[in-house]
């Protein structure tokens, strides 16, 4: 994998999209000594979206309040979450990458529902700019493990940088370093796209508030789950 050129991709998205970043990020550490974790979410902000403003920012205050939970079960799998948000012309980067301790204060999410859904390039952006940080980190691949979720209420139709082909390739190359993929969908063809995207796991959501709400709690619960399980490797409880 060629490192320069993707960092050279990702500058010149920058300049074709209005890249933001809003939350106040504490900053991240990768441990060398201690297992990783890292949350990655990707929130369509899309028009359709606007309805599920608010239980998409409270299913999200909980999707922080259960890390939190976690940091302090686990002291010594260090956890780190990583935000984005995707429409029209703009993919913002809500939280960078951030070292998640039992004692961190995290900003609720700024979410303005608007636009198209630039799904691949959201996708691309996200996981291209964090596979950098960890290659330039020189964390080997069996000390971290790396939880992706999507959340969209609709189907991929505005991307200019990334195409289908290139996030398939993208996620299989992940897929064996050992990165987990879910897909959350309504409102249009879920378990078809999940296929093609190569998604470990794929639900379909109902589009009410307390559909949402239970799916992004689910995703929460499995989360957790999945820390436990990855950190139980390492006979370190």
């Amino acid at each position: 994998m060629n490192f320069d050129l993707l960092n050279q991709h990702n500058r010149d998205n920058d300049r074709r999209y209005n890249r933001r970043k809003t939350m106040d990020s504490t900053g991240y550490e990768l441990s060398q000594e201690h297992p990783n974790y890292i949350t990655l979410l990707i929130i369509d902000e899309s028009g359709s979206m606007a309805g599920l403003r608010n239980a998409t920012i409270e299913s999200f205050n909980g999707m922080v309040g259960s890390i939190l939970t976690d940091a302090r079960e686990i002291p010594n799998l260090v956890q780190h979450m990583n935000v984005y948000t995707f429409e029209g012309s703009t993919i913002t980067e809500r939280l960078a990458l951030t070292t998640v301790r039992a004692n961190a204060e995290i900003q609720s999410l700024e979410y303005h529902p608007g636009g198209s859904t630039p799904l691949f390039d959201a996708m691309g952006t996200a996981i291209t700019k964090l596979e950098n940080i960890i290659h330039a980190e020189k964390i080997s691949d069996d000390t971290i493990k790396v939880s992706v979720a999507i959340f969209t209420d609709g189907a991929e139709n505005s991307s200019r940088e990334y195409s289908l082909q290139e996030i398939q390739r993208m996620i299989t190359r992940l897929k064996i370093k050992g990165w987990e993929f879910s897909y959350f969908g309504t409102e249009h063809s879920v378990e078809e796209m999940a296929t093609q995207l190569h998604m470990d796991k794929v639900q379909r959501f109902q589009k009410t508030k307390s559909g949402l709400k239970e799916t992004m709690a689910s995703y929460s619960r499995e989360n957790s789950m999945s820390k436990h399980s990855f950190y139980d490797k390492f006979g370190k409880y």
